[in-house]
């Protein structure tokens, strides 16, 4: 038996305010916000409140999303550092009825925000399929390329592998397992706190539409396979390390500080031994 207690806020009062006695103790609205900020809604009423949400009100909202354009360079509106990384979700084949297949590359900057730059989706065969994911590894020198490799994907996995070695190609390859577990939804939903941040940055264009369409309607929509690979990015995608910037400290003026020493009585030399001593 687990006695769980809230430690969130009731009427806008924290129910542990900080103590005067042990002021690291306990929280203030601040605090609790930035928590909320930070974690997300859902994961916040989980282990703050002690009130998770209900399951319609645990979805992505359109208005978290910001869109974006390529800069005059092609290159991603930000000045942050960023890793590309594809991702990956082979479809069965070209018939109709089956999913279309997903591949997306999205960078990831150094506070893990997500920028996606380039959706694909549609029936592909397999080779048309490998050269597409190929494309996008070349075309946005992707760190590391993430295919879904169940009983669909583990053929494409191996095939792109295979045609690396045919045009002299290197990029790391990583496999995305699935579980008997593994819940899709889940997966995806793990993305909540970055998107309710506004932390993911949609390239604007029709398949950046129906990408959001499907994170936002994620339990009725039909297809979700760019959602899924979206995740993908986001769970084996690592962000690149901050830049550190070396504060150059001045030291004193030689004149000046010989003119101080002077002043305070006696020539330089005199003033080092008196110091000395």
């Amino acid at each position: 038996q687990s006695l769980v207690l809230d430690c969130g806020w009731v009427d806008e009062e924290p129910i542990y305010p900080v103590s005067e006695k042990v002021p690291m103790c306990g929280f203030d609205m601040k605090r609790l916000q930035r928590k909320l900020s930070a974690m997300g809604k859902y994961a916040f009423q989980c282990q703050y409140m002690n009130d998770p949400q209900p399951d319609a009100e645990n979805s992505f909202d359109r208005r978290d999303f910001n869109r974006f354009r390529m800069d005059f360079d092609g290159n991603v509106p930000t000045h942050k550092n960023y890793h590309f990384f594809t991702a990956v979700d082979p479809n069965r084949g070209e018939k109709e009825a089956n999913d279309p297949c997903a591949i997306i590359t999205a960078a990831i900057d150094e506070d893990d925000e997500i920028w996606v730059v380039e959706v694909t989706s549609g029936r592909y065969t397999p080779k048309i399929l490998v050269d597409e994911i190929i494309r996008h590894q070349v075309k946005w020198q992707s760190k590391k390329v993430i295919i879904e490799t169940t009983s669909i994907g583990l053929p494409i996995y191996n095939e792109v592998q295979r045609e690396m070695i045919a045009r002299k190609l290197r990029f790391p390859l990583k496999e995305a397992k699935r579980g008997p577990t593994t819940n899709k939804v889940d997966r995806i939903r793990m993305m909540l706190p970055l998107c309710e941040r506004e932390g993911i940055h949609v390239i604007q264009g029709r398949l950046g539409d129906t990408l959001i369409e499907e994170l936002v309607n994620l339990t009725v929509t039909k297809h979700d396979d760019l959602a899924d690979a979206l995740a993908d990015i986001y769970n084996y995608g690592e962000r690149p390390h901050k830049k550190h910037r070396v504060k150059r400290v001045r030291g004193p003026e030689s004149q000046f500080l010989m003119s101080r020493i002077l002043e305070e009585g006696g020539s330089g030399r005199q003033k080092v031994a008196r110091r000395k001593i």
